[in-house]
């Protein structure tokens, strides 16, 4: 059985200076970022994606005002690509 597609774009630079992306999974919006590679609030989708991979993401959470929770992607059952 193939693993599920679930894609992760780009939302925004939260108030900690995190990348955050986000993806929509039956109805529901879940948020992932990286807590290690930060920008400035400005920073523009591209310098966000030539410095952000995979690796660099976890779970966030389902809120932008939550603690990041630092979930890894490899512990979900679905394979995620940066759209």
């Amino acid at each position: 059985m193939a693993r599920q597609i679930v894609e992760l774009k780009f939302h925004t630079i939260d108030d900690w200076n995190h990348p955050v992306f986000k993806a929509e999974v039956n109805g529901r919006t879940y948020l992932f970022g990286s807590t290690d590679i930060l920008f400035e609030w400005n920073a523009t989708e591209e310098a966000v994606k030539e410095r952000v991979g995979l690796g660099n993401l976890v779970y966030f959470g389902t809120g932008i005002d939550d603690d990041p929770m630092g979930t890894p992607l490899d512990s979900f059952a679905v394979e995620f690509i940066i759209a």
